[in-house]
């Protein structure tokens, strides 16, 4: 049905679906009032501007006193109207919807940002307020507008109300308004910030004191300024922040005065948070695994996953991927850059291969023309000669021709017309022969470092290794390469799990044990390879796949009731803006290039590359032609 309702506060009423309430439900009589009243007036032009650019409004009727002000709203008419999506309950309806979705294992499991547009009015006393109205609330929309409306309610008992809404279910965006008497309304807004969390009294609430009509706008620009304040500046009150102690990520450096500071991205990024929103940071150090967050394969949050879940945590500070997660009050802050994981690999796994030369050096072309010679100029050499062309004949030219094709030396035959043939073969086999022995040496001279190592993901397939990766990572890749049919995808499948809680545990059985393959991010290869050399042989135990395995994009992580989100958001744009991630990222790079210095500082590095040598093993194919001649020509004598 609809219902028109004309007030300065609401338009047209649309009662939905799901909406089960009646006009004696919610209290409504048709008791005359006076709607001149100073009081209400007042209370109008408030809500008016309070509710103004709100795109839904829902008013929670939990009090069904006669003179309930919003029942007054409802009933009487003003010419100044909000147009918005307005939905009406009772307590009891509300209630009852907020179980159902509390029952629905699926409700709310996205990293979608709570709509902002939301706005909730109503009027109760402070036992309905604080037991019934506030907890449904906070499970629907915790960052939504809330005014309540609770009559003859003291500062210390509006105090308490705050207390409740913020240290309970986070809920900072409230306003309570009292009507002290027929002519006077009482209107506070609160910011926990300005004192310590165990300490709260006046001092944290903004009060207006409202007799007149004319005392709204004054009154709406100081709370407007009030609440602007409440989220720049945190008069340094203290913060949780998860964050953990890894080189190139986020690096503790201990300062003579007892403070933590963190380096590189992540670190650098929390103390220009820290220093702009002026925030005391508490820093709960884990492990990187803890830090960045896992899902378990039984679905449960582990890590500061789990912190941000349960609300402990303010801030979760190590950039994670951005990807889907089961979670409720999970929410990316801004995405800072992409991340790419590479494999690390045992350096040298193919130890036995070698540069093997043969004719497959030649081209098709050559090839084809070699064989061409060697078939048609006995032919012709046997013309000139005027000799009959017996098989024996024929085969006797046909191996002096691929003789001097391979420049070997022959016996010429006494025709001067036959030798100026053959002089012409033996000009074209000089120049071949020369680009062949020319390609011979080069690849002969080439390093065997790729030829080792293994270079494509295919490659890596085709192996025994073992793929480990830590939980975090191998949730990243299964979310997006499990449902692949690819190379990637058949890697992914292959990945295992173990408990290890970082890649300092994974890597040693990599350069050490030589049985595993660990994906690692980018940007920390040349480290790696660095942290892992062998000063005997002079070079990095290690070896990087350069092709990455999956690619995505990360950012840290913030409660989603978080009133402090726009603010994280904000900061973290203009870090990526004006440079500081970009800088950030350079410094990893340069990180590694200085570790490469101190390696050659300490005569730790190859100055030169290695000889070059030639083995049997270059020449397999050759011996295996020869061999295969040799059996060929047994076959013949038999």
């Amino acid at each position: 049905m609809k219902l028109t309702v004309l007030s300065g506060v609401l338009l047209v009423l649309q009662l939905q679906p799901e909406v089960r309430c009646d006009l004696m439900e919610i209290g409504l009589q048709l008791s005359p009032i006076n709607c001149n009243a100073r009081a209400f007036l007042i209370y109008e032009r408030l809500m008016s501007v309070q509710l103004a650019g709100f795109k839904t409004v829902n008013t929670i009727i939990g009090d069904e006193r006669t003179d309930n002000s919003i029942i007054e709203a409802i009933k009487c008419s003003y010419a100044n109207q909000i147009r918005a999506s307005y939905k009406l309950y009772s307590i009891g309806t509300y209630s009852k919807l907020v179980e159902i979705d509390r029952a629905n294992a699926t409700y709310g499991l996205h990293f979608n940002h709570y709509p902002h547009w939301d706005v909730f009015h109503s009027e109760a006393n402070k036992s309905v307020i604080t037991e019934q109205v506030l907890p449904a609330i906070a499970f629907r929309n915790p960052i939504a507008r809330v005014i309540l409306l609770i009559r003859g309610i003291a500062k210390y008992d509006m105090l308490q109300v705050f207390q409740v809404a913020w240290f309970r279910h986070r809920m900072l965006n409230m306003l309570i308004v009292s009507r002290v008497d027929q002519r006077t309304i009482l209107v506070c807004v609160f910011n926990p910030y300005l004192t310590r969390p165990d300490v709260l009294d006046d001092r944290n609430m903004l009060c207006c004191r409202l007799s007149h009509v004319d005392h709204v706008a004054p009154c709406t620009a100081d709370m407007k300024r009030f609440i602007r304040e409440r989220l720049r500046n945190l008069h340094l009150y203290p913060l949780k922040i998860a964050i953990t102690d890894v080189e190139l990520m986020s690096k503790a450096i201990h300062l003579p005065d007892g403070r933590i500071r963190y380096q590189y991205l992540d670190g650098e990024i929390v103390e220009i948070m820290r220093k702009q929103m002026n925030f005391t940071a508490e820093y709960i150090q884990l492990s990187y695994q803890d830090s960045v967050g896992f899902i378990l394969p039984n679905g449960t949050p582990g890590g500061t996953l789990d912190m941000l879940e349960r609300n402990t945590i303010d801030l979760a500070a190590n950039s994670r991927y951005i990807t889907h997660q089961p979670m409720r009050n999970l929410q990316y802050v801004h995405f800072l850059c992409p991340i790419r994981l590479v494999f690390v690999v045992p350096v040298d796994y193919f130890q036995d291969r070698y540069k093997v030369v043969f004719f497959h050096n030649f081209s098709l072309q050559m090839y084809l023309v070699n064989f061409v010679l060697a078939l048609t100029l006995p032919l012709l050499l046997l013309a000139l000669a005027c000799r009959p062309p017996t098989l024996a004949v024929y085969s006797n030219e046909a191996f002096r021709t691929l003789a001097i094709l391979f420049s070997s030396s022959v016996a010429l035959p006494s025709s001067y017309r036959a030798r100026l043939v053959l002089m012409g073969l033996m000009f074209y086999s000089i120049v071949a022969y020369s680009g062949w022995q020319g390609v011979t040496i080069i690849r002969l001279n080439q390093d065997e470092t790729s030829l080792r190592n293994i270079g494509s993901l295919e490659e890596l397939a085709e192996t025994d290794l073992q793929l480990k990766a830590i939980i975090s990572f191998g949730n990243a890749i299964h979310a997006k390469l499990m449902n692949s049919s690819d190379v990637r995808g058949q890697l992914a499948a292959r990945i295992e799990l173990p408990k290890e809680v970082s890649g300092k545990s994974l890597i040693p059985q990599v350069a050490d044990f030589r049985n595993a393959a660990v994906p690692i991010i980018q940007y920390f290869t040349e480290v790696v390879k660095s942290n892992y050399f062998d000063p005997v042989r002079k070079q990095s135990k290690v070896h990087i796949i350069p092709e990455p395995l999956v690619e995505f994009l990360t950012a840290m992580a913030a409660p989603k009731n978080s009133p402090l989100y726009k603010t994280f958001r904000q900061l973290t744009m203009d870090c990526l803006e004006n440079g500081v991630v970009h800088y950030q990222l350079s410094k990893i790079r340069t990180k590694g290039i200085l570790l490469r210095i101190a390696q050659n500082r300490n005569k730790t590095m190859r100055t030169e590359p290695p000889a070059r040598t030639v083995n049997l093993f270059n020449m397999q194919l050759v011996f295996y032609a020869y061999i295969g001649l040799c059996g060929i020509q047994d076959e013949t004598i038999v």
